[in-house]
């Protein structure tokens, strides 16, 4: 019978030592190589799909109720939040996170045919962090298309 040779493995014990050695490594140089303000950009990146997400959705909302009024999504710049408003009442409030100025067009009203408030021309609402890093949600007038743009 063939004899076994002796074979050296590490332990987990030893394994989980390096691998929150390197995690801990990893946080304190990766801020330091501008990871950090790509990981802001990102952020900022997925805030802007998530609020015209809330655009598209207030869009649906006025479209699906056809016989209602005008269905809103109303921006306050200076509180950092936004509202969705039903004919009779506000449906849901957000916050804007913080780091983020946004700025633009306060206020999209949707009537039931999906048609923004304006005819003509686009509203724009920008979000924009202190790196510069901006994006731009615009909304058209006569189609209610909302887009993200990177300026």
């Amino acid at each position: 019978m063939p004899k076994l040779k002796n074979h050296c493995s590490y332990t987990t014990l030893e394994i989980l030592t390096v691998i929150i050695l390197l995690a801990i490594i990893i946080t304190i140089v990766l801020p330091r190589f501008g990871a950090g303000d790509l990981l802001n950009k990102q952020s900022l990146r997925a805030i802007a799909y998530n609020i015209a997400s809330d655009i598209r959705a207030t869009r649906q909302l006025a479209t699906s109720n056809a016989w209602t009024s005008t269905y809103s999504i109303q921006f306050d710049f200076a509180q950092k939040q936004y509202s969705i408003i039903a004919p009779d009442k506000t449906l849901e409030t957000k916050t804007i996170p913080g780091g983020v100025t946004a700025s633009g067009t306060s206020r999209y009203n949707f009537s039931s045919l999906g048609v923004a408030s304006w005819t003509i021309g686009t509203g724009t609402t920008n979000l924009t962090i202190a790196s510069g890093e901006r994006w731009t949600i615009a909304v058209s007038g006569p189609t209610g298309t909302v887009r993200i743009q990177k300026p």
